[in-house]
C-alpha cells in the first residue's frame, strides 16, 4: 500500500495573507493621499492611480487563484 503524507499548507495560507495584507494596506494609503504623481498623469484616457489600482486588483485576484486553486 502507498503511504501518502499529509502535507500542511499552513506556512502558504500566512504567506499569501500577509502579501495580500500589504497590497491591501498599499491600494487604502493610496486612496486615502491620491498622490499627485499619480493622479495628475492621464495614460490611456485615465489617471495612473486608477491604473495602479486596477493593476493591484488584477494582481490581488490573480494571486488568489493562484495559490488556492
Amino acid at each position: 500500500m502507498a503511504h501518502h503524507e499529509h502535507v500542511s499548507n499552513t506556512k502558504r495560507i500566512w504567506f499569501v495573507f500577509g502579501l495580500l495584507s500589504v497590497v491591501t494596506i498599499i491600494e487604502v494609503f493610496l486612496g486615502i493621499y491620491k498622490p499627485e504623481a499619480l493622479h495628475g498623469q492621464h495614460v490611456l484616457g485615465m489617471n495612473l492611480l486608477n491604473w495602479v489600482f486596477y493593476i493591484l486588483t488584477i494582481f490581488k485576484a490573480y494571486y488568489i487563484v493562484w495559490a488556492f486553486m
